[in-house]
């Protein structure tokens, strides 16, 4: 005796042949109820002489596990669908943006401090970086070539400093000697997005919440 066929039943599982959310969730119950319906039939009605294998039962009982997932993901998507979130597109929409976040910091590991991102007034002819610990004391200075005004993201990805939080200066120097300070705040491009009760965007390997996000922009990095 052989297990069940189940593709019929994964079928309507997927929505297959149901044509509404509600027509899905009676599917799910008569599938399930079907399932068990039939192994408790081939329990019955089997050849005394031919009995069932265990290997049969068990592929069955695994079979049944599979519905039962089936059912919970299901459920799970019918009910995000419900509260009228519309997660999984939304976050996408994200991917291969740059998003500049609500940080005068950044992060160092390993020589590497992320990206930044901040906007000059007028042209500069030379652009400083300094991280500065808790103290206020500059702790290493990346020294970028001219830049045009306007937003300028850069990447920091050379900094010989220990690993930790650092927070952010930027000098910039105008071709006439005229300095100024312009804020940075930490940024990074979306590679990748979890979704959920509070989704969270991957940003340089961070996982950052959308309350985090000061502003989204057109990728262009500098450096």
């Amino acid at each position: 005796m052989t297990a069940i066929d189940t593709t019929a039943l994964i079928g309507n599982l997927n929505g297959v042949q149901s044509s509404s959310s509600s027509q899905a969730k009676e599917n799910d119950g008569i599938g399930k109820e079907e399932f068990l319906t039939m192994l408790v039939a081939q329990l019955q009605n089997q050849d005394p002489l031919d009995p069932m294998s265990n290997d049969d039962f068990a592929v069955n009982l695994a079979q049944f596990s599979q519905l039962e997932q089936l059912i919970s993901i299901n459920k799970n998507l019918e009910e995000n669908n419900k509260s009228g979130a519309d997660t999984f597109s939304s976050m996408a929409s994200y991917l291969g943006h740059e998003v500049v976040l609500d940080s005068n910091s950044t992060r160092v590991t390993d020589g590497d401090a992320g990206s930044i991102s901040f906007d000059l007034s007028s042209d500069a002819e030379s652009v400083k970086v300094e991280l500065l610990n808790e103290s206020g004391t500059t702790m290493g200075t990346v020294n970028l070539d001219a830049m045009s005004k306007g937003h300028c993201c850069v990447d920091l990805d050379h900094v010989a400093v220990a690993n930790g939080e650092y927070q952010l200066k930027v000098t910039a120097v105008s071709k006439a000697g005229v300095e100024s300070n312009p804020v940075a705040y930490r940024a990074g491009i979306v590679d990748g997005y979890i979704p959920g009760e509070t989704p969270v965007l991957l940003v340089n390997g961070n996982e950052i919440t959308l309350d985090n996000i000061k502003e989204v922009r057109v990728a262009n990095f500098n450096a």
